[in-house]
């Protein structure tokens, strides 16, 4: 581990006598630390560019800018510093922000006596252009193999070299550390948007009730299938983090009062008769628990789909952040669409449950023939199922073959809403 920081050391000597890191502020002669090799070891290891990075001096702090495109590596990013920070004797001082779209933390070196802030962030938040912005990569890694993206387009730069080599020997290092196995290969990868290629988005419901095997064989899914999750269950935390950390998207699965008193839809659901200010500090918990999600879905709640007023009280949280809402479609009187786009909600809305009324291998293949007619129809589906038993996960992985066979790109969910906007509403 010492040759690979000292090694860091050197890149990063060379990067600032390059021009491509870059620098304010600084007013003194040692351009090198600890801190900088951390940061620069993980943003090789994310794939993010280094002449992206803002290190500044503010006061007695050194601060570190690091942008994003996507909340996995916001992830990967903070676990792999905070993995280093401790590693080499650094201190974690505070948590300044923890948001699904900022991570801020401070650290202290009693080597140096100097205090850090790595503030981590999604571009998209800073800019406000969740669509259409897009970070440019040093490298993009998929399935392990590596694309470098040379900035002159024909021969590769010294620092080309410098980051092959740099893969090259921690890859060939056991001891070392990477994450590259988390840029996984998806058909995603190939969708292009206005494209008009039929495109299918996937929600597995009801993560947060268990940990172990089964949900870690969830998370080996396609990385653009979604999960969504159930908040105030004993693992929901840990979902949310192997979601995220197996390189996908997640949302709340909101619990809400159902129809019919028979099935209760949790302990910390939305009921009919809260008010309004009661209904929006739940939603804000749901949020605040599951803080990496970019949106939601109704676990139940066709009592409260169902009723205008309940909806513009659910969907109050949903206009001030920009987050999206998923109709499960749990009652045919639904009025979630005409309340998303009063409000200007991104939206989009259920197609077909894949393990409803059954999960049999009859119930798929007739949902894979109902998947045909949507391709032919209206180009685009949203399917929904459960994360209950091996069963499921078996039938959903034979499900997203044959949908493939037929042309449907998997796309994540944010994906999804963005162009069900561009589809129906014009925009």
């Amino acid at each position: 581990m010492f040759k690979k920081i000292i090694f860091i050391i050197i890149l990063f000597s060379v990067l600032m006598s390059c021009g491509k890191l870059k620098k304010n502020s600084i007013n003194d002669d040692k351009s090198t630390n600890i801190m900088d090799s951390i940061i620069l070891n993980t943003i090789y290891n994310i794939g993010i560019d280094p002449s992206l990075v803002q290190r500044t001096i503010l006061g007695n702090e050194i601060h570190y800018s690091i942008p994003m495109n996507v909340i996995r590596d916001l992830l990967l990013a903070d676990r792999f510093i905070q993995d280093l920070v401790q590693e080499n004797g650094i201190s974690s001082l505070n948590t300044l922000y923890d948001t699904h779209t900022t991570i801020q933390r401070s650290y202290w070196s009693a080597i140096n006596n100097q205090v850090y802030v790595v503030d981590l962030f999604l571009i998209q938040a800073r800019i406000g252009n969740i669509a259409q912005t897009e970070l440019p990569r040093h490298e993009r890694i998929y399935e392990n193999q590596h694309e470098t993206a040379f900035e002159n387009n024909d021969q590769p730069t010294e620092m080309d070299n410098l980051v092959a080599s740099l893969y090259t020997d921690t890859n060939n290092d056991s001891s070392f550390q990477t994450h590259n196995n988390f840029f996984e290969s998806s058909s995603f990868t190939h969708f292009e948007s206005g494209s008009g290629m039929p495109i299918l988005c996937i929600i597995v419901d009801d993560f947060g009730a268990y940990d172990g095997p089964l949900l870690d064989a969830f998370a080996e899914l396609d990385p653009a299938v979604t999960f969504a999750i159930l908040p105030g269950l004993p693992f929901s935390q840990i979902a949310m983090r192997k979601a995220i950390l197996s390189g996908r998207e997640i949302i709340v699965h909101m619990p809400m009062e159902a129809d019919t008193d028979d099935v209760s839809p949790g302990h910390n659901a939305i009921l009919s008769h809260y008010s309004s200010g009661a209904i929006y500090d739940r939603v804000v918990e749901y949020f605040t628990e599951l803080n990496f999600a970019l949106g939601a879905n109704n676990h139940m709640g066709s009592k409260i789909t169902s009723n205008q007023n309940l909806m513009r009280s659910v969907f109050r949280y949903f206009s001030e952040r920009g987050i999206f809402f998923i109709d499960s479609r749990t009652t045919n009187d639904t009025i979630a669409r005409e309340i998303a786009r009063e409000m200007r909600i991104p939206f989009a809305e259920r197609d077909l449950f894949l393990d409803s009324p059954d999960n049999t291998d009859e119930i798929m293949w007739e949902r894979l023939r109902d998947l045909e007619r949507l391709r032919d129809t209206q180009g685009m589906a949203l399917v929904i199922t459960h994360c209950f038993d091996r069963g499921r996960l078996q039938r959903l992985r034979a499900f997203i073959e044959e949908a493939q066979k037929m042309g449907f790109v998997l796309v994540p969910v944010s994906v999804y809403v963005n162009e069900y906007g561009i589809r129906n509403y014009d925009i």
